[in-house]
């Protein structure tokens, strides 16, 4: 009889075992409230002290929070905040194998209050892929003696000139670039010209370097609008 008993806890033991192995974490979970009122959006950082990983958890609309797959141990540090309200900090915790602790709190108002905020922007270029700008300033202060805006090009690091008054963009071929006036294509649509734009065979500039304002270089553009070639 005493055998059999023996067996079965073994078999028993046996069988608890592996699923009492599959959980290897901690959790915590609360409510954040403002008086009598649900926070939305608090944000609850964990800090493992020892070694520095972070938990991060936010609140939802019921003002509630979960964060699971913690380290288990501790110490953690808890910090829940929120715009205009003061910080609420637990700390030396020690999570639970297996167990979500609950860490609730009560935001009060922060004495500080928060001055007039004003986002101001401008016109920026870097979402444009790689590319090189050219005010003009730059334009009028680059040194050219054909008065070609293909010497105000070769300045970026993305071309180079060639032999025959072409441009080549990013290692391609000066005939797999765009030329292009204010969004308007002004290539050499026959592949004549050695320079890639229209009068380049009688040396003549396709524009007058005195009515451009400003040059862009292009190479690989995000921009969908910019297409028909494969060089720059």
């Amino acid at each position: 009889m005493q055998k059999r008993l023996f067996f079965l806890f073994a078999v028993v033991m046996f069988l608890t075992s592996p699923l009492m192995a599959q959980v290897t974490t901690s959790g915590i979970n609360g409510k954040v409230v403002a008086g009598s009122e649900e926070v939305i959006g608090a944000t609850v950082v964990a800090v493992h002290t020892p070694s520095g990983t972070r938990y991060n958890g936010i609140t939802n609309e019921k003002g509630r929070y979960s964060i699971q797959g913690m380290r288990v141990g501790g110490p953690y540090t808890i910090t829940i905040s929120y715009v205009g309200y003061k910080d609420e900090v637990f700390e030396n915790i020690n999570l639970v194998l297996g167990e979500t602790s609950v860490f609730n709190a009560d935001m009060k108002e922060d004495a500080k209050l928060l001055g007039e905020v004003t986002v101001t922007g401008k016109a920026g270029v870097g979402t444009t892929g790689a590319s090189t700008q050219f005010s003009k300033a730059q334009i009028d202060n680059t040194p050219t003696v054909n008065r070609n805006i293909y010497d105000v090009a070769t300045l970026s690091p993305l071309v180079k000139a060639n032999k025959k008054g072409g441009i080549t963009i990013a290692g391609a071929n000066n005939r797999y670039n765009s030329f292009q006036i204010d969004g308007m294509v002004s290539n050499d649509v026959f592949g004549l010209s050695s320079g890639g734009t229209i009068g380049n065979q009688t040396n003549a500039n396709p524009i007058a370097l005195d009515a451009v304002e400003q040059i862009q270089v292009v190479a690989s553009p995000f921009d969908i609008r910019q297409s028909g070639f494969t060089g720059g």
